[in-house]
């Protein structure tokens, strides 16, 4: 009997270890994947910012050579076209950092139900009679079942504000152009 307990707590370290080592290579992989996808909008951004004024420029000049009259309206839209840019840029960096949220949140509730999978496997190898082993694993589907719809209901709530959160700055830029362009023509 000793030696079934010993097994068995040897067999619970091996999890807990095992746990403990999946939680860092997760809290790892997110991070890195933080710090690529940080790297990626900022070269990104910065090459089509500098392709973009090049563009500009070449594009302002041939149009003051072509029609000179149209040059002057040049200044006010191109600065319109790039507020667009960086609306757009706000939402992806929106979305990164709210994509980075959920992903935190996922390893957290994993963590979380691994955690009381080792608890529950533990208190299932202290069980000495079959009804002590349903009444662990019935405890364990009702928890279960109760926090995965409470975490379903969590992530569900920060999708829809990781949504909103990365539309916001497009909604704004759309708004404006709406102002700009349409009422001159309704007056």
């Amino acid at each position: 009997m000793a030696a079934e307990k010993t097994k068995a707590a040897a067999g619970a370290e091996a999890v807990e270890k095992s746990v403990k080592s999946s939680k860092e290579a997760a809290h790892k992989a997110v991070k890195a994947g933080h710090e690529t996808v940080e790297k990626a909008v900022k070269s990104g951004t910065d090459a089509f910012a500098k392709s973009y004024e090049q563009y500009l420029t070449a594009a302002k000049d041939q149009l003051a050579k072509l029609f000179p009259s149209a040059a002057k309206n040049f200044d006010e839209l191109a600065a319109f076209n790039k507020g667009n840019f960086d609306a757009f840029v706000a939402a992806g960096t929106a979305a990164a950092k709210g994509f980075e949220t959920l992903s935190q949140q996922v390893i957290a509730y994993n963590q979380k139900a691994v955690e009381a999978s080792v608890a529950t496997t533990k208190a299932l190898l202290g069980c000495k009679t079959m009804q002590d082993v349903v009444e662990v694993q019935t405890d364990l589907t009702r928890k279960s079942f109760d926090e995965w719809l409470a975490e379903g209901t969590k992530l569900s709530e920060l999708t829809v504000k990781v949504a909103n959160e990365a539309a916001e700055p497009i909604n704004s830029r759309l708004s404006e152009a709406v102002d700009r362009f349409m009422k001159p023509l309704a007056a």
